[in-house]
């Protein structure tokens, strides 16, 4: 007999397992959490029939959205200037938007439920995965705490640059089936096999998998991150214009002596043109040191009265680069419409700007190709493998101020690591105010303390080559998934 809705145990088991899921990822970092919280969700999947599964799916979103993504209020009633009673119900829209991708997750697993091997082994594994990918573009995309992304310190590290974040959430999902075998599955031989496959995925086979795929290019780079930690508050006030410039001409001042000098995204608070004079100064000292300074400004094009949040590359010619994703209701209105004058009453800073090409050049600076992000471009796993290919390093430069004192930060830099990690090139973070830091092409962390302004000086090593993930790109996941869910639906249909 079906049972028409899930229980008040279920609902609240449900809850705890999504908040439990986000102790998987930075800060935290307890990576292997992912398997026990997704498995909560995988019995009550099972228990369930299609309705009661999608209302069991929103339950456990609302549990992991909430405590994951909760520092959206941060950003709307500390830098958008809303009262706290309209940030409080702009975040709880957003929770509920992203907890309806994992209650379409949930329908939709219940939906297909043909026998306990297929349910475990194809429907959950390819629904999870699926529905991580449509977050990631769905309404703009939020491909935040993507679960592949909590391992880049975890067991199933050796898997990423094979087969990236969705790979890796694949194999989480496809874990938890295993298990969800050996705890219900009679069949002995069934058991022993799901044991082993366990064992192979998150034991056995990474250190085989350990391996360099791609080789070093030209000589070592000594580079230097400024984080110059001026306030939101003050960043974009035109009376403190100067006192900003100033700030990161100092700190710049001692490290000429560096290949690379990257200020983060918007260290230069005015348009380039309104301080040729500044710039040019700039500039000629790099020159003179044979270095390159990299910062993020805002761009202004007269002639069709469009605004840009880009980066500035102070070389001979100077190079730019304008941000292609932006950030909706921050960067962008995408309703503007019928809400622009709520947007008006925010007032919140470069807030109406326009998109970049879609496929910019690379950065080039002493002879090494440059694939740069701002802010939280680095966050999409298939943007990236489309803009790298022939880059030797990854840049990012952020403001994530924006997000106050809570655990953005540290999920913003995982995912950085996780796109070295896949690429096996050096990424450059660097932030206003934390966590700037130097990642290496295997994912080691050098990094500034947040909410202090200091420089962080090290050396990367350039990389050429590609990883199977490089090669191959997501074809292969979604290949699996795409069979998976077909077999299914077929098998579905057989047996009606």
């Amino acid at each position: 007999m079906k049972i028409k809705s899930p229980s008040w145990i279920s609902s609240i088991a449900a809850l705890i397992g999504g908040a439990f899921l986000t102790l998987a990822f930075a800060p935290f970092g307890w990576s292997e959490l992912t398997v026990p919280a997704l498995l909560v969700l995988f019995f009550l999947y099972w228990r369930y029939s299609t309705m009661p599964a999608a209302v069991c799916g929103f339950y456990f979103g609302i549990g992991f959205f909430s405590t994951s993504a909760y520092w959206v209020f941060n950003s709307i009633y500390q830098y958008g200037h809303a009262p706290s009673w309209v940030s409080g119900i702009i975040t709880l829209l957003f929770v509920g938007i992203l907890a309806l991708f994992l209650a379409i997750q949930g329908g939709l697993t219940a939906y297909l439920k043909q026998g306990l091997r297929s349910f475990s082994l194809l429907t959950f594994p390819a629904t999870w995965v699926l529905m991580e990918w449509v977050r990631s573009w769905a309404l703009t995309g939020f491909p935040w705490v993507l679960a592949g992304v909590s391992q880049t310190q975890g067991f199933l590290k050796p898997w990423i640059p094979m087969v990236g974040t969705y790979g890796v959430s694949y194999l989480i999902a496809l874990t938890t089936g295993f298990i969800f075998l050996i705890i219900k599955e009679k069949n002995k031989f069934s058991k022993v096999i799901s044991i082993v496959a366990v064992g192979l995925i998150w034991g056995l086979l990474p250190p085989f998998l350990s391996h360099t795929w791609t080789t070093p290019w030209g000589k070592s780079l000594r580079v230097s991150l400024v984080q110059g930690n001026i306030p939101q508050s003050i960043k974009w006030n035109p009376t403190q214009v100067h006192e900003t410039l100033a700030e990161y001409y100092d700190l710049t001042q001692t490290q000429w002596n560096s290949d690379l000098i990257i200020w983060p995204e918007g260290a230069i608070p005015v348009f380039p043109e309104d301080i040729p004079a500044y710039l040019q100064r700039l500039q000629k000292q790099a020159r003179v040191h044979g270095a390159v300074l990299i910062a993020g400004a805002p761009f202004y094009h007269p002639d069709t009265d469009e605004y840009f949040n880009g980066i500035l590359m102070l070389s001979e010619p100077q190079a730019t680069y304008t941000k292609r994703h932006l950030v909706p209701f921050g960067e962008f209105y995408p309703l503007k419409r019928w809400f622009g004058w709520f947007f008006a009453y925010l007032d919140i800073p470069m807030s109406d700007l326009t998109p970049g090409p879609a496929h910019p050049p690379l950065l080039t600076a002493k002879g090494i190709k440059i694939a740069p992000f701002i802010c939280y471009e680095i966050s999409y796993p298939q943007m990236v493998l489309d803009s790298i290919q022939n880059a030797n390093i990854l840049l990012t430069v952020t403001d994530d101020s924006w997000f106050g004192d809570s655990i953005a930060a540290s999920q913003h830099l995982q995912m950085a690591q996780m796109r070295a990690l896949e690429t096996q090139r050096p990424l450059l973070f660097a932030t206003n105010s934390g966590i700037t830091a130097i990642i290496s092409a295997v994912g080691e962390l050098q990094t500034l303390p947040s909410n202090t302004t200091a420089v962080l000086k090290g050396t990367i090593q350039p990389m050429a080559g590609r990883t199977p993930l490089l090669y191959y790109g997501y074809w292969p996941v979604g290949l699996i998934v795409a069979l998976s869910l077909l077999w299914v639906l077929i098998k579905r249909e057989i047996l009606k």
